[in-house]
């Protein structure tokens, strides 16, 4: 008896369970119904897909205006320099060289000038007083053969003896007249010499002090044009990897350095970085949109119109990494831009035409496998897919899907908590 009262409990306890488990399986069922419901969904459709690649690069100028440190000086110490980004009108003072070493030999040169004067003058002196010397030897030369001659002429009163000396002191008188006036025409030369050489350095000292000065007056270097100045990187101060700082205040630069640039924003293009994997990829005339960080609010149209044919190293790294270029005409112009802004820009690689499409939102990975989740009725069955490529957030579905089905965009709760779902890969 006891044992068929065991036996009978068992049973009822047995389909107790068995009614909870219903209930609550339905309960469950109507949950899952209710929460699939409400998934964002999209339908999938034939379309285009246009595929991009996402590249990184700075707004450059492709024309502008280098400003030079002087090749003529040779201690190059910034005194002052502008700040990248400043713009400016012709004839504004980029940057200010120090002008010590050029102003000392300024007043070297007015000293030497001044010496030579004085040299000048001194030899003028010496001159005049030998021209006054010459002039008295001169003169009692030609009195002395006067005197010779009248002496000769005395041939008739005194011995021949006597006439025969008078006319060895006339010849002598003579001859010594004679060399006097050729000292003259040698002393003008060597006249003329000596004041040719003190006036080549005159010459010279002046040449020089010239000179100076007007590297000091390059020293204060001004902007030839209006607009706005880039400070350039002062190579000489990189430690290791990475960009230099620009010139500033109180840096050593050397004799022509680039020191600045005054691009001419009518010029202004997006400059790409284009890794070597990726160079194939990149062609002239496709079609980018441009996004440039510092005008979030736009976005503007661009197309390629040129790629560099050889790679750059770049040693920001090791191994260095080989860089290709690719420079994008930018439209419409505005006014915001300028030269160094980041932007990007998404280039139009490749364009398929009527192919299947799904938001990439509505693939999923499900135990190593690519899935979507299918609408059928109030449920979304798991269905396995092969997908291709992916472009503008739409992704190519090449099997699996059929245009006008319901995909989730959003994995279902089913997914998570368990319940039975149909179609499961």
């Amino acid at each position: 008896m006891k044992r068929l009262l065991t036996v009978l409990v068992i049973v009822a306890a047995a389909a107790g369970l068995y009614l909870w488990r219903g209930k609550l399986s339905a309960f469950a069922s109507a949950w899952v119904s209710n929460d699939e419901a409400s998934l964002p969904t999209a339908p999938v459709r034939k379309g285009d897909l246009t595929i991009t690649m996402k590249l990184g690069g700075d707004i450059k100028a492709t024309k502008s205006v280098t400003l030079y440190a002087p090749f003529s000086v040779t201690d190059v110490k910034l005194l002052e320099v502008a700040k990248s980004g400043t713009m400016v009108k012709a004839g504004d003072t980029v940057a200010v060289i120090d002008a010590t070493q050029e102003k000392d030999k300024v007043k070297e040169q007015e000293s030497n000038v001044k010496q030579a004067d004085k040299e000048t003058d001194k030899i003028k002196a010496q001159h005049h007083q030998v021209d006054e010397q010459s002039r008295l030897d001169v003169a009692q030369a030609q009195y002395d053969v006067e005197g010779a001659r009248l002496d000769t002429k005395k041939g008739e009163i005194i011995s021949e003896i006597d006439a025969g000396k008078a006319r060895l002191v006339l010849q002598t008188d003579e001859r010594h007249l004679e060399e006097l006036l050729n000292d003259d025409t040698a002393r003008e030369t060597s006249k003329s010499s000596d004041l040719n050489t003190v006036a080549r350095k005159r010459k010279k000292a002046e040449a020089d002090r010239t000179l100076a000065q007007t590297n000091i007056d390059l020293l204060t270097i001004k902007a030839p044009m209006d607009g706005m100045v880039v400070i350039l990187p002062n190579w000489r101060s990189q430690m290791g990897f990475g960009q230099p700082a620009p010139f500033k205040a109180g840096d050593a630069s050397w004799p022509g350095a680039s020191l600045a640039e005054i691009p001419d924003l009518k010029t202004l293009v997006l400059e790409l970085t284009v890794e070597e994997t990726d160079r194939g990829k990149v062609s002239v005339g496709e079609m980018a949109r441009v996004k440039v960080d510092a005008i979030p609010d736009r976005s503007f149209d661009g197309k390629v119109k040129e790629i560099s044919t050889t790679a750059q190293m770049v040693f920001d790294g090791w191994p260095p990494k080989k860089l290709f270029k690719a420079w994008v005409d930018v439209s419409p112009a505005d006014d915001r831009l300028r030269p160094n802004m980041s932007a990007h820009a998404d280039l139009e690689t490749e364009k398929l035409t009527g192919v299947t499409l799904i938001p990439s939102r509505a693939v999923f990975e499900h135990n190593g496998r690519i899935v979507a989740w299918v609408r059928t009725g109030k449920h979304f069955e798991m269905r396995k897919i092969e997908v291709g490529k992916k472009g503008d957030g739409q992704t190519q579905v090449l099997s699996g899907l059929q245009v006008g089905d319901t995909v989730a965009l959003e994995e279902p709760a089913s997914a998570a908590s368990g319940a039975p779902v149909k179609g499961g890969v």
